[in-house]
Formats: C-alpha cells, sequence, structure tokens
C-alpha cells in the first residue's frame, strides 16, 4: 500500500484480508488481536468494527518496541536502507535494493 494508511483503509484491510484468513484457519472465533495505538486502530470506526466482529485487543501500550519484536527489525532494515553509501532516490530504486538484500537480511536478522 503507497501512502498513509487511514481508518477506512485499515477496515478494507481487516475485512477483505485478516478476517477471512483467521476464520480459513481458526473458525469464526473469537480472536485475541494485537496492535499497537496508532490513531487508525483507535479510530472509533476500526474500534467498531473489532466489536461487531468479535474480535478482542490486547492491552498494548503505546510506543512499546521491547513488547513488539518488529519494531526492531524495522529499524534494522531502516539503518541499513539509511547506511548505504548511496541513498535511494526514487521508490523504483529502493524497491530494486530491497528486493536484491531482502532474503539475506531477513536471514541475517531472524535467526532467533
Amino acid at each position: 500500500m503507497k501512502g498513509t494508511v487511514k481508518a477506512t483503509n485499515y477496515l478494507d484491510i481487516l475485512d477483505n484480508s485478516m478476517l477471512p484468513t483467521l476464520w480459513q484457519q481458526f473458525g469464526k472465533g473469537p480472536f485475541l488481536f494485537q496492535h499497537d495505538r496508532a490513531p487508525v486502530y483507535t479510530a472509533r470506526v476500526v474500534q467498531s468494527w473489532f466489536d461487531d466482529m468479535n474480535v478482542e485487543e490486547l492491552d498494548w501500550p503505546a510506543q512499546s518496541p521491547d513488547l513488539n519484536p518488529i519494531e526492531h527489525l524495522w529499524y534494522k532494515l531502516e539503518h541499513k536502507i539509511l547506511s548505504r553509501p548511496k541513498r535511494a532516490t526514487s521508490l523504483t530504486e529502493l524497491t530494486a535494493f530491497l528486493q536484491r538484500n531482502g532474503v539475506q537480511f531477513l536471514l541475517e536478522n531472524t535467526k532467533n
């Protein structure tokens, strides 16, 4: 997805991807879901969706990278991108870099 994720975009992801996958794998629920407290996740329309779909949310503190391991991976990836001798000047160039280096990056950073 390009650009900023808004509540309506997030609802689309939940409706058309997340929930059907959960139903297929685990039946109709109830489910326990984890996301941080970013505004898109706490929007009233999103909170209503979780209530309507019988998806319970974990109480998760804001700005909690120690509780959310993916944040450490994002930090390392950002550092790898920004420490390149020549920065990408376009999305195409950045995408090509990630495609060339992504698998090795994951192997190096997700051993445990």
